[in-house]
């Protein structure tokens, strides 16, 4: 199965109409109540792996960039978002990348990595895309909590 079929099923079955409502309320706590303290809305801001969008259409920012290998990203995307449907761990050069943005930003992402070196190029991509002073937030389940449940939709 394709790697984006895969994906559009993953989602339309992980999350109904209700759940998709409470993930955006849910957002829009965390970023008005603690992310947007690091976030200067002038700064250019990266979400890797953003599927639906929750936190970048909701946060404020010159520049958002969505990087998701989902293309149903697209249709929850804001029109300020730029969205690109491409693998972040077989971009040939990520020059067109370097020094980009003030701001990266990773939800629930590494537990889908297959390898420690998959986490390595991730972070080595993050550090190239940044510009300088630039800061990569990260949010990751503690899997003491969530071990049970942790692995559940890869």
């Amino acid at each position: 199965m394709k790697t984006d079929t895969y994906l559009k099923k993953l989602y339309a079955n992980r999350f109904d109409s209700r759940q998709m409502q409470a993930k955006v309320v849910l957002w829009k706590v965390l970023i008005d109540e603690f992310l947007q303290g690091y976030v200067p809305p002038k700064s250019a801001v990266l979400d890797i792996g953003g599927g639906y969008c929750e936190f970048i259409n909701q946060i404020l920012a010159a520049k958002k960039c969505l990087i998701d290998l989902n293309p149903d990203s697209k249709l929850f995307a804001n029109a300020d978002v730029k969205v690109l449907n491409i693998d972040v761990l077989n971009l040939e050069s990520h020059t067109s990348f370097t020094e980009q943005f003030d701001r990266i930003f990773i939800s629930n992402f590494f537990e889908h990595l297959r390898n420690k070196e998959e986490l390595v190029e991730i972070i080595s991509f993050c550090f190239d895309a940044l510009n300088t002073g630039g800061s990569l937030l990260v949010i990751q389940p503690n899997f003491k909590y969530s071990y049970k449940e942790y692995y559940d939709f890869i």
